[in-house]
């Protein structure tokens, strides 16, 4: 499945335009790729920052949650 991963602050987006091919096994190794990145960052940089995860019909998949140490949601999981 093609995902985009948009990255979004407030009302700031940066929206992906290539995408990566993900199987839903895939959304832990996604998460381990993140943490890597933010880790080698300077402490604050992603600050209120998210990643959206959509699929290629736009449908929000997971929020990755780059303030702290990242935290995947499933979408459908958020909006309970």
């Amino acid at each position: 499945m093609r995902c985009f991963l948009d990255l979004i602050r407030g009302d700031e987006v940066l929206h992906d335009q290539v995408g990566i091919d993900l199987i839903d096994e895939d959304v832990g190794k996604l998460r381990e790729i993140v943490t890597e990145l933010v880790s080698h960052a300077e402490p604050g940089h992603y600050a209120g920052w998210q990643i959206y995860v959509r699929n290629s019909l736009g449908k929000l998949l997971y929020q990755i949650d780059l303030t702290g140490p990242p935290n995947c949601y499933n979408s459908e999981q958020s909006q309970r």
